[in-house]
């Protein structure tokens, strides 16, 4: 229930936090908050809460607005190694 939990909370948050469009970030956002909650094995206590913050940034450089193909890839190489860096370190 709390993982799902999160991404619903995360479009007013964002909004109150002045990102716009919010909507978008919040619901590509789970398309990374996933492969990190499998790999700090689920989102309990600090660490699992703490592990999910990466993947707001990410989701937000690859629905900004006006950012090119490029730049969308870009965002989710950076993510596909920060993953990796995260399993070689578990």
């Amino acid at each position: 229930m709390g993982r799902w939990l999160v991404p619903v909370l995360a479009w007013p948050l964002l909004g109150l936090s002045r990102v716009r469009p919010a909507w978008p970030v919040a619901l590509v956002a789970p398309l990374f908050l996933v492969p990190l909650w499998e790999l700090s094995a689920g989102p309990v206590g600090l660490f699992g809460v703490l592990s999910t913050v990466p993947a707001y940034p990410f989701a937000a450089l690859v629905t900004a607005p006006g950012a090119s193909r490029r730049q969308r890839g870009l965002g989710v190489a950076l993510f596909l190694v920060f993953c990796g860096a995260l399993a070689l370190s578990a």
